[in-house]
């Protein structure tokens, strides 16, 4: 999710950095450990818009 899409899903007014890190996605053995442990995709629900 961008920065720009974070504030415009919020409420509120946010104080912003001029540098914001980006979180690193997961890699594909992370994702097959997922969907093992997680089958049904149950881990969408708890998080939407993912």
């Amino acid at each position: 999710m961008s920065v720009e899409e974070v504030l415009e899903a919020t409420g509120f007014e946010l104080v912003v950095p001029e540098q914001v890190p980006e979180t690193r996605g997961p890699t594909p053995e992370e994702l097959e450990q997922l969907e093992r442990i997680d089958p049904q995709g149950l881990r969408f629900r708890e998080v939407a818009g993912s």
